[in-house]
This record gives structure tokens, sequence and C-alpha cells, in this order.
């Protein structure tokens, strides 16, 4: 996009339409840095626009002014959460109405504290500003020193379901376990902890179709801050999907009741398992 940019200013465009990539045509922003402007208009809209905007002149007319605005962190606390807590953390926000990207991640977050709370500490960590790249994560961990026993960072797309074009039946989105390969749709889910400990969860999240990725040697998204501020255990997820970051993000095209539960009880079994028999 930064050169689609570069390109308008340098022949004397007034402004930039710029049509956005997506396998369904639909509109899908990029997260980017916060900073200034180029001081050229730039107005983003649907792939399936490209066509047309090659086939005459584009008339456009705007109004547009900067906004002052804040955003906060959410966190919540439960237990005693001095003695090695468990840490679930989700993003907060992104772009429109985001269903599958942060509503199911939010959703199992949930789930999983009224699971495990009566039971352990639990610390509670919800970030906006994902769209600008991290920055409200940025922020809460520059705060806290934290040595839990554990982390789950929920992040895009945990419940992700592609619907069948046949039957319309909504199923989990493929686990990935190499995402070099990851393609149109998938969910691959990153873990850090001793071999001996995760041979014991590898098949409770075969149940949810998730093949983790052991001790990657690079993280995605949110995931990657929270591996280089904490030195514990770490279970982080992502995926992807043809309507992430898309209008068409919305539930009934993206999750459903049962594919949340599905992995909302297998991320939960799989947390009871690591407690009970924590690493030595």
């Amino acid at each position: 996009m930064s050169d689609a940019i570069a390109k308008a200013k340098a022949a004397g465009a007034k402004v930039a339409v710029i049509a956005t990539k997506n396998p369904l045509g639909l509109l899908e922003p990029a997260n980017q840095v916060a900073k200034l402007g180029s001081g050229l208009p730039v107005i983003l809209v649907p792939g399936s626009a490209a066509d047309d905007l090659q086939t005459g002149k584009v008339k456009v007319r705007y109004s547009a002014k900067i906004v002052k605005g804040e955003s906060a962190n959410v966190v919540a606390t439960f237990g005693d959460t001095s003695k090695q807590p468990i840490v679930i953390a989700t993003p907060l926000s992104g772009w429109f109405t985001c269903a599958a990207e942060r509503g199911t991640g939010i959703a199992v977050a949930l789930g999983l504290v009224q699971r495990l709370a009566p039971n352990h500490p639990i610390i509670v960590v919800g970030t906006p500003g994902h769209e600008l790249l991290y920055i409200g994560l940025q922020a809460y961990l520059e705060r806290n020193m934290l040595d839990p026993a554990i982390v789950i960072h929920l992040g895009a797309n945990v419940a992700l379901g592609i619907k069948d074009p046949k039957t319309g039946q909504i199923q989990l989105a493929p686990g990935i376990d190499d995402p070099a390969k990851m393609q149109s749709a998938g969910r691959t889910l990153y873990v850090r902890m001793p071999p001996q400990a995760f041979a014991a969860l590898k098949p409770i999240f075969a149940e949810a179709d998730l093949p983790p990725v052991l001790n990657p040697s690079r993280w995605n998204g949110e995931g990657e801050l929270w591996a280089n501020a904490v030195k514990s255990p770490l279970i982080s997820f992502v995926g992807i999907g043809p309507r992430f970051h898309t209008p068409g993000d919305v539930p009934d095209e993206v999750t459903s009741p049962m594919l949340l539960n599905t992995v909302y009880l297998s991320l939960g079994k799989a947390i009871d398992v690591f407690i009970a028999n924590p690493p030595r």
C-alpha cells in the first residue's frame, strides 16, 4: 500500500483510491504502525471495485478530520495472583465487527475464567490497539512484570469456522502445523513448554483440530510480545480466514456455539492437565 501511495504522490494525484485484495472481493484494511500520514488523502475500497476503477475517471468527495480519542486495557484478577497465576489474554479491538477474529477469543476467555477461577489465581488481560500493532499490550507489559504458571493468549480466529458452500454447515477452519503453508483459511497453535509436558496435551488439542507448533523459533501477533516478556510456558493462537479484517466477519458466516464449545472444552481440559502436572 505504501508503494501505491508513493506512486500516486509522484504522479501528482490529489487523492489515492486503492482497491484492497481479498479472496471474496471484500474491503480488507491492513494493520499499521501509528504515525503521521503522507499528506495525501487515501481511500480504500473493496477489491470487487478494482475493475470499475480502471474504466474511467474516479470522482471522490470526502470530508475528514482527526478526532482525539483514547482506549484502555481491561484487566481483571481472581484469587491471590502473587502465587503464579494463570494469565488469560486476548486482544479486544480490530476492524469492523470481528466476530471470529476477536469475538471467538473473547468468548473462550470468558468461559475459561468461569471454569478456572474457583480453583486457581487468574489474571485476565484484554488489550486494544491491535490494528496499530499491539500498542495496548505493549503498554501493559511495559508496566507489569509477570511470572505466571502459564500464559494462554487467545489471538485471532480461535474458533473460526468455514461454511460449506453446498450444505451451509460451518466447520472449524483446518488446523495448520506449519504456518508457512497456511492458505486462505487455517488456525495455528504455538506452544512453548518442555516436550514431556507437551506430550500430555497434544492429543487434547487434536480434539479441536489443533496440531500445535512446539517451541517455535518465531511467533505471530501479540504472541511474540508475550514470548519475549515472560519465561513461563505459553500457548498462543493465531488464525486467518477469507473474511479476516473485512465487514464480512459476522457471526453467522464465521463461527457457531458448537465450534466455540469445541475449542473451549479442548483448551480447558489441556489447562487442567497442565496445572495438575506442571513441568519440573
